[in-house]
């Protein structure tokens, strides 16, 4: 378990779907049904947003923007650990986190769940 937590995230990589925040929340419905996925991430400068679907289900109106229901999420690097990443993944209450390396998305880490 102890090697775990100090392996780097880099090894636990998987393709990011990313979105525009003028997405309308149906369309991100329609990805996620599409890809099986549980959230979309959304690049702004050098801040990274995400929508999962708890933040869809929540919502009254589903031709609103993306940009009304994203909030920002702690980025990791490829260098950071597995063990940290869980520790942000606990405390955020989320299921992946964003990978960055210069000011871009490389692909969402650790996702804590089964498909």
């Amino acid at each position: 378990m102890k090697s775990l937590k100090t392996s780097r995230v880099d090894g636990f990589r998987s393709e990011p779907i990313i979105v525009s925040s003028m997405s309308s929340i149906s369309e991100i419905m329609g990805i996620l049904k599409h890809k099986g996925a549980y959230e979309v991430f959304i690049e702004e400068g050098d801040k990274v947003s995400m929508i999962t679907m708890r933040e869809i289900l929540k919502a009254g109106d589903i031709s609103m923007k993306a940009s009304s229901l994203m909030f920002y999420v702690p980025k990791l690097s490829s260098d950071d650990t597995v063990g940290k990443a869980a520790r942000l993944m606990n405390d955020y209450r989320l299921r992946a986190l964003p990978i960055v390396s210069e000011g871009s998305i490389e692909g969402p880490c650790l996702e804590l769940y089964y498909r």
